[in-house]
Order: structure tokens, then sequence, then C-alpha cells
């Protein structure tokens, strides 16, 4: 049988690449591969309250008004052994159109310092759809499952109180895009999250949401 010169040098100088990469390969170490992304900023020596009163960015005059107006610094500042989860607007949230100022006093600008009665009624049931009684990020333990909307009841009382949480591919969180919400819903995906405090957990948002109007 005739042999082929070219082909045995084809195939001696294969089997000395193989050899040469497996003498210079090393077997990889075993890892455990962790898909989350990190917490962004943690303050766990601070209420959300105390977090808030350092004015960061100068983005949270209207938020610390509504708190105080509306008798709820407790909410913000209690240290509660079950975490919540703070949904704390900006003041954008509060000054831009369809806003918090103009649904609650029908101007875009001026403070809330002198809302009536029925005002004040209105904006802490707002407030209180912007907290959880209990901790919600981007982990299993809240959003198991990427792109599945959760169904959580905020501290506003009742139907009107739910809302839907879920969590995308980028890991973030998008509020009340669920098709099961109504149409009177306000959603949002635009928020930074993972503030840690002492009493919970914040996400910052350029708008206020909601499932029907307050």
């Amino acid at each position: 049988m005739k042999l082929n010169i070219k082909t045995c040098i084809s195939s001696f100088a294969a089997v000395a690449i193989v050899v040469m990469l497996q003498g210079c390969l090393k077997v990889q170490e075993d890892f455990e591969f962790n898909p989350e992304i990190p917490v962004l900023t943690t303050f766990k020596t601070q209420t959300a309250w105390e977090w808030l009163q350092t004015k960061p960015g100068g983005d949270f005059s209207y938020m610390i008004q509504a708190v105080e107006v509306t008798g709820m610094i407790d909410y913000y500042n209690t240290d509660t052994t079950a975490k919540r989860t703070y949904l704390l607007m900006k003041d954008i949230a509060f000054t831009a159109s369809n806003g918090v100022l103009q649904v609650i006093t029908g101007s875009r600008t001026g403070s809330l310092a002198n809302l009536t009665a029925a005002q004040k009624a209105r904006l802490k049931n707002l407030l209180l759809y912007h907290l959880i009684d209990q901790y919600v990020d981007q982990g299993p333990e809240s959003l198991y499952v990427l792109f599945q909307h959760y169904l959580f009841q905020s501290m506003l009382p009742g139907p009107n109180g739910e809302m839907t949480i879920m969590r995308d591919e980028r890991f973030r969180m998008n509020f009340n895009s669920s098709p099961i919400m109504p149409s009177t819903r306000r959603n949002t995906n635009a928020m930074l999250h993972n503030y840690i405090f002492k009493n919970g957990v914040g996400h910052l948002s350029p708008i206020y949401i909601r499932k029907t109007a307050f």
C-alpha cells in the first residue's frame, strides 16, 4: 500500500499541535456562577427618613414635605424588624406634567404646606401606595423568574393598593406593566434600585405610580 507523504506530514503536525495545547491548557477550577447584580449603595446606619434628611442630590425636597404634611414620618423612620420597600419619588415626580403636585393641588408649582384635609388624604394614599411592608429587590426571594409579573400589596389597603413588579434580563425592576393592571395605571422602569437602609430597601423614581387614581 502506498503512503501519501503529504497526508502523513499533515497528520503528524495536527497530533503535535494537540499535544502542545494539552500541555499548555490547565483544567479550569470549579466556580459558582452568580447572575445577580450587586446592590447600588448601602446606608445601613440610616433609616429611609434619615437618608432623605441628608437631601441627596437636592432631589427630594417635595418628598420630605409630603411625608411631613401627611404625618407619615414614622412609616419611613421606624426601625422595623420586617424590612420595608420604599419607592422614593424625586422632585421631578412632583413637578412634572400630571405629576403629584398637579394631581393633588391642580398646579405644577407651589408648596404642599397648605393642603385641605381632602388633599392631605389623597396625598397620604399616594404615599402609602409607594410603600411595601416587605423587602423587595431583584433577588430570587422576591422576583424568582425573569419577565414574570408578581403581584404585591402596597401599604394602601384594598384592591387599589395592588401593584405588579417584574425584573428583565438586565435586572431592571418594572412596576405595573402587567396586562392584568387596569388602563388607569401608571407604570415605570426608570428607577435607581437597591438603596439599602437600616429599615429596608429604597428604589428611586422620577415619576409616581398607581393602579387607579387616588
